[in-house]
């Protein structure tokens, strides 16, 4: 008995260990170079902050984006792509936009639309200019959406400041070292004592 409950946690901790090692490389990957992590992993995670694509998917939701062939995209596929939006200073940001792939124009290009959107978008590039949506603008298609998860993303983002999001880090880390230290046993405690 005591060999099943030894086994399961050691497989528990392995568990966790990949998936926080998984963790880390993906959110590094993600802060140094973002468009790596769909040639590293074939998939990204990414947040809904609009609500053009209810009731499909919602505003707050965290999707998965997996890679795609041409060939692999049709017509009625939710896909992600970039495209630039006008910002509040007057210039051009770069946006990931999840919408609906409705109709191929006569170029071959892309016409997509929102979900809850009354016209197709508009596809604008850096400097502010139209121009059409190819195959080398989108990340991929998407796959499936985990409710409500990206508030978290969206909260971070639009409402903390950095500074003040280090110190709740440092300080969940902090409680999580203390429980540790005080759900030990007193005779694993005398035992760690007796060795140093």
């Amino acid at each position: 008995m005591k060999n099943k409950k030894s086994f399961r946690k050691i497989l528990t901790n392995i568990i966790f260990y990949f998936v926080a090692i998984f963790l880390v490389i993906y959110i590094v990957l993600m802060a140094v170079s973002p468009d790596k992590v769909m040639e590293t992993f074939n998939f990204k995670l990414s947040t809904v902050i609009s609500k053009s694509m209810e009731p499909t998917i919602n505003k707050g939701d965290l999707i998965i984006v997996v890679s795609a062939l041409e060939s692999e995209i049709e017509e009625d596929d939710i896909i992600v792509f970039n495209n630039y939006l006008p910002t509040i200073s007057g210039g051009y940001a770069q946006a990931e936009v999840v919408h609906r792939y409705v109709d191929t124009n006569t170029d071959g290009s892309y016409v997509t639309l929102g979900d809850n959107n009354d016209a197709v978008d508009d596809i604008i590039d850096a400097n502010g200019n139209e121009k059409t949506l190819t195959y080398d603008d989108i990340i991929g298609k998407y796959a499936f959406r985990i409710p409500y998860i990206g508030w978290l993303t969206i909260l971070v983002t639009e409402y903390l400041n950095p500074v003040f999001l280090g110190l709740i880090i440092v300080n969940v880390l902090i409680v999580i070292a203390l429980i540790k230290v005080l759900r030990q046993k007193p005779d694993e405690k005398d035992s760690k004592n007796d060795v140093a």
